[in-house]
């Protein structure tokens, strides 16, 4: 696709062309998003492990011909002020890991052509610029709780692509980018920040299980990365964190899946039940706000805060389901490495077994799992 702009939710902006070879059967509204994730990203990255795990070339030469494709093809990219950045990272990350696999079939100057259609140099209307957009934007606002799976997404996507074009300070980028949102992120059960939160929780767990496994699977193979560079520090940041949101997440979504168990949660843990939440007052609807870890009322006529927050000690949890986000190969580091006991972790593991493709992340079970 020569212009890619999508909008919050993945759907395509007013007047997108979608690919000539676009699947009929595909959605029409979000020919960005499927293509360039979904489709050629997550396909990418399937083809890489396909070849090193076969020695077959046919798989080899299909990643080529993705991101050739792309590099020559694509020349817009948005929109950066809504679901822009998130898209480049979801599928840069996944095409720049899987040409780094390839990298010995890779034609002359591939590389190097892939490097400048994602980085730049940055103008209004490209990768990097979306990328870089979102991060900055972060930075201004400044806004509590802020770090999330977005930052984790685009800080795999610099550490990827730092390593695929031996470029240190793209790559040192992303390991900021991880330090950041490790320490910020996962601050949770740790004093100041202990009152009512247990150990491993993130800033999203509370929004739902959902994105909070998107922000675990960045995290998880941005560490990975790190690993292969011999650099073990990524898994030991703020006490080995990682593994603490792994345990802590996989407890809670072990509790769901036996039969939604209230005594397997923590203290003050419910299963969100849209039947028996509260209501909210007259002419307003709840939703979950990031900044102050709340239920907060907004109006319905016009959106705006209605001053009244749901304070009865009750941590609703919902957006269960395993996803194939980091498990494995965080299980693979903490307790195929180090020994380190994580039950919680294995039994998720053992009952989700095998991990597929989801975006960026996944397979761990051919790449990772012994």
């Amino acid at each position: 696709m020569g212009s890619v702009q999508v909008r919050y939710g993945g759907t395509d902006a007013t007047g997108v062309i979608c690919a000539s070879n676009y699947p009929s059967t595909a959605p029409p509204t979000s020919c960005g998003h499927i293509s360039f994730v979904e489709l050629d990203g997550q396909m990418s990255y399937k083809m890489a492990l396909a070849y090193h795990a076969t020695g077959d070339t046919r798989y080899s030469d299909q990643v080529i011909n993705i991101v050739t494709t792309w590099c020559n093809t694509n020349t817009r990219w948005g929109y950066h002020y809504e679901n822009g950045p998130l898209e480049a990272g979801w599928g840069v990350a996944a095409m720049a890991r899987a040409l780094e696999l390839v990298r010995q079939r890779a034609p002359a100057g591939l590389i190097q052509k892939f490097t400048t259609w994602v980085m730049g140099p940055p103008y209004t209307g490209n990768i990097i610029y979306n990328m870089e957009y979102y991060i900055n934007l972060t930075i201004a606002q400044n806004r509590p709780n802020q770090f999330g799976n977005w930052h984790t997404t685009l800080g795999e996507t610099y550490m990827a692509v730092g390593v695929l074009s031996d470029n240190i300070n793209t790559y040192n980028k992303g390991v900021s980018i991880f330090n950041t949102v490790i320490s910020k992120y996962l601050r949770w059960g740790k004093d100041p920040y202990a009152a009512g939160r247990v150990l491993g929780e993130c800033s999203e767990t509370l929004r739902d299980m959902y994105h909070t496994q998107f922000g675990l699977g960045g995290l998880a193979q941005m560490a990975a990365i790190a690993w292969d560079q011999d650099d073990a520090s990524l898994y030991t940041s703020n006490n080995s964190a990682i593994a603490s949101m792994m345990e802590t997440h996989a407890r809670l979504t072990n509790a769901w899946l036996n039969s939604k168990s209230i005594a397997m949660l923590p203290q003050n843990c419910v299963y969100y039940d849209s039947s028996t939440f509260p209501k909210p007052p007259t002419g307003t609807t709840w939703k979950f706000d990031i900044d102050t870890q709340l239920w907060r009322a907004y109006k319905t006529i016009d959106g705006s805060y209605a001053g009244v927050d749901l304070t009865d000690g009750k941590k609703y949890l919902l957006g269960f389901g395993f996803l194939p986000t980091g498990w494995e190969t965080g299980y693979n580091h903490y307790a195929g490495r180090l020994g380190i006991p994580m039950p919680e972790t294995a039994a998720l593991i053992a009952k989700s077994w095998p991990e597929w493709q989801e975006f960026h992340w996944g397979l761990g079970t051919l790449s990772h799992a012994q």
